[in-house]
């Protein structure tokens, strides 16, 4: 397993595995290509696995977020992958609750937060927009020193940027080398060492699915674990639901 690589290592790798120079002018030319290729195949095999090592639970600190009294909108902590969010919890009189998804005309039937009508806790939550979420009804108080008034995520964390040549990769960097070597051989035409390539980059996502991915994972709401769902947040990927 290679977690951790450098942005500049898997580079090369990808060099490599393709058989792109390494000295040349042609080269440095391909350079940008490169990692453009890495940053999307990277991404994509992130989103597209429950990976164990990307897990998110409520106690960790870089997943929660504190409640102030009326505020409606927040943004999302910065360690949380909004696209995989599994469950949302609030901290109240000491205890973890589980907060619903779904915010609309019911809720503000019973408090309305355009009136500034506030309770605790919150019982809901939905997206507002691609990084910022909404709670409902509206906190009457701030936020405690002894984490109540608290709403935690759980799911997987956000990958890191990829956004210098030091950035470290959180997926398996010789997996995402051979995906990208396979779409470079099949653009340069060289169809059979693409599939080899292809192939065996098949086989070590499988092979990794096995050993780091999450065999437990399930939605927020969906009953008892063990029960995989595979549509996290319906309201939200139809709007106009």
């Amino acid at each position: 397993m290679a977690l951790r690589n450098t942005l500049t290592e898997v580079v090369e790798f990808v060099r490599q595995e393709a058989r792109l120079s390494t000295n040349s002018s042609r080269g440095t030319d391909n350079l940008e290509n490169i990692e453009r290729l890495i940053k999307r195949h990277y991404t994509t095999l992130a989103e597209d696995f429950d990976w164990q090592h990307l897990v998110l639970k409520r106690n960790d600190s870089a997943a929660r977020k504190v409640l102030s009294a009326g505020q409606r909108i927040y943004s999302f902590p910065a360690s949380v992958n909004v696209l995989k969010i599994e469950r949302a919890w609030v901290k109240h009189s000491g205890l973890w609750k589980p907060l619903e998804y779904g915010i609309g005309p019911d809720q503000f039937n019973a408090y309305d937060s355009d009136d500034d009508e506030r309770t605790d806790p919150v019982e809901r939550w939905a997206f507002h927009d691609d990084d910022e979420f909404e709670v409902w009804p509206l906190p009457a108080t701030n936020g405690a020193a002894n984490g109540d008034g608290e709403i935690a995520f759980e799911g997987q964390r956000a990958i890191e940027t990829l956004s210098s040549n030091s950035s470290r990769l959180d997926m398996d960097g010789i997996m995402v080398s051979l995906f990208v070597a396979a779409e470079i051989l099949a653009g340069n035409g060289q169809k059979a060492a693409a599939e080899i390539k292809a192939a065996a980059a098949a086989a070590r996502r499988d092979r990794l699915k096995m050993s780091l991915g999450d065999k437990s994972k399930w939605t927020m709401g969906a009953g008892q674990p063990g029960v995989r769902r595979s549509v996290r947040h319906p309201v939200y990927i139809n709007r106009s639901g």
